[in-house]
């Protein structure tokens, strides 16, 4: 399954409608909550819990389907540097 960070975004960029994917969390210090992005996940949040010695933490997570392509935001909260990710989600 393709892996998007949930600080950074990265990674989002070959999500497809419909398909599976983890939110991952590479930080050891804080679990990080993903939230806003009802108008392209099947869920408007996740809890993603923080990385366990070398082991990301990770949380599962689909994209909506039927979706239109583009690009699409989200916010989170637990990031130690936050930005303003977005993941882009190419038509099928």
């Amino acid at each position: 399954m393709a892996e998007v960070n949930c600080c950074s975004g990265q990674g989002g960029g070959n999500l497809t409608p419909g398909e599976n994917f983890y939110w991952v969390n590479n930080q050891t210090t804080s679990d990080v909550t993903v939230s806003g992005c009802s108008a392209w996940c099947t869920a408007s949040s996740y809890d993603v819990p923080k990385q366990v010695g070398s082991t990301p933490g990770k949380t599962a997570a689909q994209v909506k389907s039927p979706l239109s392509a583009g690009e699409y935001s989200y916010s989170q909260s637990g990031c130690i540097t936050p930005t303003q990710p977005h993941v882009t989600v190419k038509g099928k």
